[in-house]
């Protein structure tokens, strides 16, 4: 077992301490996610989330790339498995934040209210013209959705945002087109980059 998937003798993983399990809960997780459940209903943190489905536990303030770092050191990731699973682990905490069901108008219309759309779009249709307008990073998204203290950035137009989007390292900060789901929340926050 690797140092990174251990639980200290004091109750913490990692420098986070953990709640102790519930009465009627076997595990640290299990309880962890009902306690965030239970307090903010806008976190991510709980059992769907991609860091907990592989047992890592997020600490209030731990952003995506600190739990994706734990858990490609606790897998034994390479760089190229990092690369391949990343894209994965964006697409499974959006699911968790919004949801599968891309028919749900509540569903688009928090993640309106999430980029700061106003007024609310009263359709989906209109939820997805509005969000065309809007250039946001989906990193920084799921950041914004775990902790409300990180600012959501929202660029003013298209050409910040693509200076920006390519300026990551080894273009890290890429969600590819190809991995989209057709009709999905990421798909509607995906701008083109035209890469030559």
């Amino acid at each position: 077992m690797s140092d990174y998937s251990r639980e200290g003798t004091d109750g913490t993983q990692h420098g986070v301490p953990l709640p102790a399990p519930s009465a009627n809960s076997s595990d640290a997780t299990s309880s962890y996610s009902s306690a965030s459940k239970g307090g903010d209903s806008s976190s991510s943190r709980d059992d769907r989330g991609y860091f907990a489905q592989h047992g890592i536990i997020a600490g209030p303030n731990e952003d995506f790339a600190s739990l994706f770092n734990r858990l490609a050191i606790k897998e034994g990731w390479s760089k190229t498995q990092r690369k391949k699973h990343r894209p994965e682990a964006i697409t499974a905490e959006i699911d968790a934040i919004y949801g599968t069901d891309t028919t749900k108008l509540e569903k688009w219309q928090e993640l309106c209210r999430d980029v700061k759309i106003e007024p609310v779009p009263l359709s989906i249709t209109k939820c997805k013209k509005a969000l065309k307008k809007v250039y946001i990073n989906l990193v920084n998204l799921i950041n914004h959705r775990r902790n409300r203290n990180i600012q959501l950035i929202i660029f003013p137009n298209y050409q910040t945002f693509r200076t920006w989007t390519l300026g990551g390292k080894n273009r890290s900060r890429i969600f590819p087109k190809q991995v989209a789901k057709d009709e999905g929340f990421i798909k509607a926050l995906l701008r083109d980059l035209r890469l030559d």
